[in-house]
């Protein structure tokens, strides 16, 4: 998604485009941020099974959790239990909208 492709092109100082058949081109200013930029790519194009730990940018924040996005129309949802937070802590206040999360895969409703 556009949030997504924003935010690698921010962390890598990239351009990233995706053309018709979701190939992807990144351009970057030197081989190592293209590098990183690239494997970063490959991940969140590949299946996720579980256990993986993957990234994904937070779509949603609500008392009992949080809503991401996980790239390729992947979504997920990390309980408040699961976050590593104090139970006393407002969880709407620790967590934004589009901020990144590294997050382990417990279960996948799609295999």
């Amino acid at each position: 998604s556009g949030v997504t492709i924003r935010a690698l092109q921010n962390r890598y100082d990239a351009r990233l485009s995706v053309d018709d058949n979701n190939s992807v081109s990144i351009f970057c200013p030197n081989e190592s941020a293209l590098n990183s930029c690239r494997e970063h790519v490959l991940q969140l194009a590949g299946a996720l099974d579980t256990d993986d730990i993957t990234s994904g940018h937070v779509t949603g924040v609500r008392p009992f959790g949080v809503f991401l996005e996980l790239g390729r129309g992947r979504t997920g949802f990390a309980h408040v239990s699961d976050l590593g937070l104090p139970s006393s802590a407002n969880l709407e206040q620790q967590v934004k909208i589009g901020d990144e999360m590294d997050v382990k895969v417990i279960g996948n409703k799609n295999g």
